[in-house]
């Protein structure tokens, strides 16, 4: 079965750190037959929006392989857009031409390793993007994984070596890190977070190597703390987002439960940052900024979806609608994975819902510049549940979501071009 990668990140309230994948995709795969036998009587229709919102399927191209995830999307330019993601054979590229998508190829640490993926892209300029992910060795017998990080210098994809992962208090590397997003101020200045264990885990490029840089202590030895979204709104000027136990008192106690985290970088270190009142199971899991005083992050809230925006002085709850039933934010899913804003009043967000009062699986929310809405988009058919995972914007009038369909693994592209959607010709 070709499920996507559901990290443990995505689970508040965790008690094991070494938990493995696979479990979680068991899980995850559970939680769709749930939905589908729920749902058997007939979907309930998507929420319309205000607008009248919509979109559609473009053709996929011929040479995806047969069984793929799309986890992000970066467009560095008007007629350049890069995905990256997995299939069975390990970590899959595809680059937009302004025509048509084609698959790239891109190393693979080791072919043997099932779990080999692209987890984000970003682009510093059409001749500099980075991949980043995590490679699990199911030859260790564990829930073992490594960072994998690779650039693409105009001509080609190559791996590059990024610092050994620390140890742990036992004095043996973490069993399970890895990097779940990346974002570039400039070809100079890039990032790349994630986690180490049960800690949070970010890497600087600087122009000529990685380096790791120190974070806030966040530890907890029940509930893993991570970063799982990071943008920058210029140079010395970023923002990390995650989970974080909930803690309180001296000496430190720490329940079972997590909460939002949000870290900001000014050019010296990163600091923690208030992101309003915490309550229990929360999680935030991709961020965006129009400008230094203008930012989005979204994620989940006690089951619902939650959006808080940054204006330059504080972060502020932001209300924004949960479709239907949420059932993946109940399961320790994040109901939204990814976000991505053309201007101040243009943002996207992108998730699943995969409950059977909601959509059926794809969900994607507007921002206006006024509030949030729920957009019109396509549901795969029969028994598959889609699942988007990234959005990017090279436009007002050209965006682009990517996902998968569950079980199946499948990739799928939507595209948004101002007033309606059109199949992309391949």
């Amino acid at each position: 079965m070709a499920l996507g990668i559901v990290r443990v990140s995505h689970r508040p309230g965790l008690a094991s750190r070494t938990h493995s994948r696979k479990v979680l995709a068991t899980q995850a795969a559970l939680l769709i037959a749930i939905c589908s036998f729920s749902g058997a009587g007939g979907a309930t229709p998507a929420l319309a929006a205000a607008n009248s919102t919509s979109w559609a399927h473009p053709a996929h191209p011929a040479s995806l392989p047969a069984a793929l995830g799309l986890f992000s999307i970066s467009c560095p330019g008007a007629e350049t857009c890069w995905a990256v993601g997995r299939s069975r054979h390990g970590t899959v590229a595809l680059r937009w031409n302004g025509r048509a998508w084609a698959t790239i190829p891109i190393p693979t640490p080791r072919a043997q390793n099932e779990y080999d993926n692209g987890a984000s892209v970003a682009c510093a300029a059409p001749t500099s993007c980075w991949a980043v992910g995590g490679t699990d060795n199911d030859s260790v017998g564990s829930a073992a994984s490594s960072d994998t990080v690779a650039h693409w210098n105009g001509e080609r994809w190559r791996l590059v070596p990024v610092p050994s992962p620390k140890q742990n208090w036992l004095g043996t590397r973490y069993a399970d890190d890895a990097l779940q997003s990346v974002s570039c101020a400039s070809p100079s200045e890039c990032w790349a977070v994630g986690y180490q264990g049960s800690r949070r885990l970010a890497l600087l490029w600087n122009g000529r190597r990685w380096r790791r840089i120190a974070t806030p202590p966040a530890y907890s030895p029940i509930v893993r703390s991570d970063l799982m979204g990071v943008t920058c709104a210029g140079p010395n000027a970023c923002w990390a987002v995650g989970t974080a136990p909930l803690c309180w008192g001296s000496p430190r106690r720490c329940s079972q439960e997590s909460v939002d985290g949000v870290l900001r970088w000014g050019g010296a270190r990163w600091k923690e940052a208030s992101a309003g009142k915490a309550s229990k199971n929360q999680l935030l899991s991709a961020v965006s900024c129009v400008s230094s005083h203008d930012c989005w992050a979204i994620g989940a809230n006690g089951g619902k979806n939650q959006a808080i925006h940054w204006n330059g002085k504080r972060w502020l709850s932001v209300q924004i609608p949960t479709p239907g039933s949420n059932w993946s934010v109940a399961f320790g899913l994040p109901g939204l994975f990814g976000i991505a804003c053309a201007s101040p009043d243009l943002c996207w967000a992108v998730g699943t819902d995969l409950g059977p009062g909601g959509t059926g699986g794809n969900e994607i929310l507007k921002w206006d510049g006024h509030r949030w809405s729920v957009a019109t988009v396509p549901q795969p058919a029969g028994d598959s549940r889609g699942e988007l995972r990234s959005v990017a914007c090279n436009a007002r009038r050209s965006c682009w979501a990517v996902g998968q369909f569950l079980p199946s693994g499948v990739g799928e592209v939507l595209r948004w071009s101002g007033r309606r959607w059109r199949r992309a010709k391949v």
